[in-house]
């Protein structure tokens, strides 16, 4: 079972809450990993250049314009791991 104690003490009961990012991803995967670049100002050529440094890095080259329906759960979880490093 997994539970939620709150600042206050309130102990909830939190096995039916869940929340995925990768299914709420807009755009291919490459501007997934480059969004925390843009958030953070770096332009537009540094960030993209950047995100595929990172796709290579996981694995992941040549899926740049894929979507999250098109790849396994495991290459998602590389996808966190090189928009993590970002």
């Amino acid at each position: 079972m997994a539970i939620l104690i709150k600042a206050n003490g309130q102990v909830s009961d939190i096995t039916d809450i869940s929340y995925d990012g990768i299914k709420n991803a807009i755009g291919g995967w490459l501007e997934n990993v480059a969004f925390p670049l843009e958030a953070a100002g770096v332009a537009k050529g540094k960030r993209q250049s950047r995100a595929h440094e990172l796709l290579d890095l996981v694995g992941l080259s040549g899926f740049e314009n894929h979507f999250p329906s098109e790849l396994s759960g495991g290459m998602r979880q590389r996808i966190a791991i090189a928009r993590t490093l970002a």
